[in-house]
């Protein structure tokens, strides 16, 4: 949030600079790990709009004309950019005349066709199939790891499903969730079918749909 307000603050020391007014974020990690809910949430603190281009039925002659049309100070949102492009190729490549093509979105990102005064964020389940000249600096200027829920973030999410628990029955559900397992998506939801008994909420632990991946090695989003 900090660094957005700092970027939407400085038009006139970009122009000083002689570089081009734009911030590019990159969320990607695990499904159901906060990535789509952060852009809603920096929305919120920033009392700015988002605009969601599709990029699968946004041709690139479309994908400038919007770009265009999305005023300054607020943000640009292009989800799961993995499920169009593997590397620099179109996965449907019998869309190519109506979805947009690789070289057409760097040029809006970082280009001849880019926007002063936007915040775009990308985001992916899967970063290791887009190519490297996508997320480069300059087109993602902070790259952000979503991973699966951490102690504090369970501990966090909890108290607040069960907030007039005593410290004991809040500890044992605590430690009854492993960390670095499950999405919060997925202990969200099972706060929820649970949140009228502490203990079944600890007793099923188990029917939660969880993973054990987690490799990200970017700045973690813990806690957040």
């Amino acid at each position: 949030i900090d660094d957005a307000i700092i970027f939407l603050s400085a038009l006139q020391k970009y122009a000083d600079l002689g570089v081009p007014w734009h911030r590019g974020y990159f969320f990607h990690g695990e499904p159901g790990t906060g990535k789509t809910s952060m852009v809603l949430a920096l929305a919120s603190a920033l009392g700015v709009n988002i605009y969601v281009m599709n990029l699968r039925t946004t041709s690139d002659k479309s994908l400038s004309n919007l770009i265009n049309r999305v005023p300054p100070g607020n943000i640009l949102l292009l989800e799961d950019v993995d499920t169009v492009f593997e590397g620099r190729e179109r996965k449907d490549k019998d869309m190519l005349e109506s979805g947009a093509t690789f070289g057409g979105l760097i040029n809006v990102l970082d280009g001849t066709l880019s926007k002063d005064g936007i915040v775009t964020v990308l985001t992916t389940n899967h970063a290791d199939k887009l190519d490297p000249a996508l997320i480069r600096p300059g087109r993602v200027d902070k790259k952000i790891y979503f991973g699966l829920a951490t102690h504090h973030q369970i501990g966090a999410m909890v108290r607040r499903f069960f907030p007039h628990q005593d410290v004991a029955h809040t500890a044992m559900a605590v430690s009854a969730v492993p960390t670095g397992t499950y999405s919060m998506a997925a202990l969200q939801e099972h706060c929820l079918r649970y949140v009228d008994n502490i203990s079944a909420f600890c007793d099923n632990v188990g029917e939660m749909e969880g993973t054990h991946e987690n490799t990200g090695d970017e700045v973690a989003a813990s806690g957040a």
